[in-house]
This record gives C-alpha cells, sequence and structure tokens, in this order.
C-alpha cells in the first residue's frame, strides 16, 4: 500500500483499486491510517497570550510492511523544544475501516 501512495505522488499510473474516492475527477486508491501508539511529552507551558508561531518538524523514523514510525517535534520562536510526539500507525486498505462489522469473531488486523 506504501508504493501504491509513492507512486500516486510522484504521478505514476497505476491499476485501479477495489476502493478508490474521487480528487479532481481521477480515482484514487483510499487508504486508512490506524493508530497503534500516541506518545506525547510537553516539554515547556506556552505563555497565557499564546504564540505568533510554532515551528512544527515532522520526520519519519520507519516505513516498513505496512506500519510506519514518525516523530513530531514543536519548537517556538526563539527554538526552544515545546512538545515531543512519537506516533506508530498502520498503513490498510480504506475497506478496513468501512468494512461491515463483525462481533463476536476475531479481529481482521
Amino acid at each position: 500500500m506504501i508504493e501504491g501512495l509513492v507512486k500516486r505522488e510522484k504521478g505514476i499510473k497505476e491499476e485501479k483499486s477495489h476502493t478508490t474516492q474521487k480528487k479532481d475527477g481521477e480515482e484514487q486508491p483510499w487508504l486508512w491510517y490506524p493508530t497503534l501508539t500516541l506518545n506525547l511529552d510537553i516539554k515547556k507551558a506556552l505563555p497565557p497570550e499564546g504564540v505568533e508561531w510554532l515551528h512544527v518538524r515532522v520526520q519519519t523514523k520507519h516505513i516498513k510492511n505496512g506500519r510506519y514510525d514518525y516523530e513530531v517535534m514543536i519548537f517556538d520562536q526563539s527554538g526552544d523544544l515545546i512538545a515531543l510526539s512519537h506516533h506508530v500507525a498502520m498503513v490498510l486498505d480504506g475497506t478496513r475501516n468501512t468494512a461491515k462489522r463483525v462481533t463476536g469473531g476475531s479481529s481482521k488486523i
């Protein structure tokens, strides 16, 4: 599924997926990114009046077998670290999120 996303971003045509959504009149595969873990560490409180801007840096750490890990860092105007987050998610076909729910059975994930 990651390969399909990369192909789409590079403008490479691929076979039509059975699950698509229309964007600008073109059918594209729809993906779902369920969260496995999410950690958030607040390092510094913002002033009550807020700040004019924050810098957000997102860095992918690892992508393999439909799973990806990435880190989010948020900095203030002076470059001080405000918050740090680590996120682990899966990349699944969108039908896994919209399919009919099965009760009393085993999970598909």
